[in-house]
């Protein structure tokens, strides 16, 4: 909620108010998100006591470190391919014109739906967790 009610306020402040058109956008999306991360960060760290980011607790056991890898490798790839691909392609479509961006900007955001399903099931299956 702290990212997306900071973004919803300083949306309208950079667009239009400072005339930043998207890179406004971009920057009220990225403050956003850091604050919400420093938030999520100060709650690990000060206030709960269930859930802890201190180094104390991160110890590697068990082959912990090597399931870790091997369930995350492969999301990591898929996901860094994936961005690699779109950037082409924006680099492609540029010469098409905005809307042409546009466009496929809306057809990854609902195809992204279908994909990340489909990478949740495969680790799913690859950790053999029933």
């Amino acid at each position: 909620m702290i990212g997306t009610v900071t973004n919803i306020i300083l949306d309208p402040i950079f667009i239009s108010r400072l005339g930043m058109g998207a890179a406004g956008a971009a920057m009220a999306t990225t403050i956003g998100n850091a604050l919400a991360c420093i938030y999520y960060l100060w709650y690990y760290l000060k206030k709960t006591k269930l859930l802890s980011i201190r180094p104390r607790y991160f110890k590697c056991r068990d082959q912990v470190l090597s399931k870790v890898c091997t369930i995350g490798l492969p999301s990591a790839i898929l996901s860094a391919l994936m961005s690699v691909s779109t950037i082409i392609l924006n680099q492609i479509l540029v010469a098409y014109g905005n809307s042409a961006v546009a466009a496929i900007g809306i057809v990854f955001k609902a195809n992204m739906f279908i994909t990340f399903l489909q990478m949740g099931v495969a680790n799913l299956l690859f950790c053999g967790i029933k």
